[in-house]
C-alpha cells in the first residue's frame, strides 16, 4: 500500500527539481550522451540565455542530476572545454517523466498551453 504522505512529498520534491524552465529540456538534450554547453544550448527548445543555462546546469550538478567534466587543452583543440552528462539519478528522472509526457500528449487539448 502506498503511504499517501510520502507519495505526495515525493511528487513535490520531484516537482521542485523540474520546475525550472529549462531543466527538462537540458535532461532531454543530454539523454543521448555527453555534450558541451554550446551543444546543449542549441538543442533546448526556445531561446535560453547563457546565464540562465549556466544556472540550470549548475543546479543540475548540485542536485545530482548532471555530472560536469572539464577537459583542459589549447583553445580550439578537439575535446577541450566543459562537458555535461546525465548521472544515474538524472537518467532515472528522465525515464520517470516519460509517462508524464505521454499523459500530457493524450490530454493536450484540455491542458493549458505551454510555450515551446
Amino acid at each position: 500500500m502506498v503511504d499517501e504522505s510520502r507519495y505526495s512529498r515525493g511528487v513535490r520534491q520531484a516537482a521542485l527539481l523540474i520546475r525550472r524552465r529549462w531543466t527538462v529540456d537540458v535532461l532531454t538534450a543530454l539523454a543521448p550522451g555527453e555534450r558541451r554547453t554550446s551543444e546543449i544550448k542549441g538543442l533546448v527548445s526556445g531561446s535560453v540565455s547563457d546565464k540562465v543555462l549556466a544556472e540550470t546546469l549548475a543546479k543540475g550538478v548540485e542536485y545530482g542530476l548532471l555530472e560536469r567534466r572539464v577537459v583542459q587543452g589549447r583553445p580550439g583543440e578537439p575535446g577541450t572545454g566543459v562537458w555535461y552528462q546525465l548521472t544515474a539519478m538524472g537518467r532515472s528522472l528522465l525515464a520517470a517523466l516519460r509517462p508524464v509526457a505521454e499523459w500530457a500528449q493524450q490530454w493536450e487539448q484540455k491542458l493549458p498551453h505551454v510555450p515551446d
